[in-house]
Parts: C-alpha cells; structure tokens; sequence
C-alpha cells in the first residue's frame, strides 16, 4: 500500500508491523477513531514540523492509522504559522487518489524528482475540480 504525506511517498509492506515498530500502543491503534487518529498526526506535527523527515517510522505509523481508518491514501498536514502550539492550528486534508498517481509520485521520488509542484498539481489540484 502507498500513502502520500505532504512531500513523501510512504510504502507499507507488512500491514500493521509499522504500528510495533513505531512504539505505537496497540490498545489506541485498535480502539481510536479517524478523528483521534488526525489529532494523534496533528500533535505529532506541532511536535516537529517536518514529521515526514524528522521521524519517518512515527509518521509512517500514524498515516496508517489514518488509511486504515479512513481509506485515504493522501495526507497534508500543514502547521499555521511559526510557532504552532496547539494540535487545531495544523490544518489538514485527506483524499484518495488512484493508485498509479501513487505509483507515479514513488518512482518520481526513488529518482530524487518529487517535488511539491509535482503533488499539488498530481494531487491537491486534481481534487479541488
């Protein structure tokens, strides 16, 4: 399975291991709902602005979450303003897209050439018409 989350293709291989080996508890994966599982990206985001760089296993984690409770494949999460505080100040999108865009944007970024220009008009763009 392919996830997008902001400028980073992530690729899940074995289901749900991505949740053990992020240190995630397995009682809130289970148990949470999409809205505790956009907060949980949201607080995570307020923690480190550039998650999908700085800890890539935690934002791994948690945009499975997301898909598997929501069935989105794509996530943006963007902190508003400088000095973000508060999980509610990280807007956030979720959508689907098909997966050979998904395919598309990983090879894009195996190759070093995946960039924001690209997701937005792949992606963001495509679903706004």
């Amino acid at each position: 399975m392919l996830f997008l989350l902001n400028d980073r293709v992530f690729k899940f291989l074995g289901g749900s291991d991505i949740l053990v080996s992020s240190g995630m508890p397995m009682s809130f994966a289970t148990t949470c709902t999409i809205a505790d599982a956009v907060t949980a990206m949201q607080t995570a985001f307020v923690e480190s602005p550039e998650l999908q760089k700085t800890d890539p296993v935690k934002a791994a984690a948690l945009a499975y979450l997301i898909a598997s409770k929501s069935g989105a494949n794509c996530a943006m999460f963007v902190p508003q303003g400088a000095k973000v505080k508060h999980p509610h100040q990280v807007a956030f999108r979720l959508g689907t897209v098909g997966i050979t865009v998904l395919g598309t944007l990983n090879s894009l970024q195996e190759q070093g050439r995946l960039n924001s220009h690209v997701i937005n008009e792949g992606v963001w763009k495509k679903m706004a018409a």
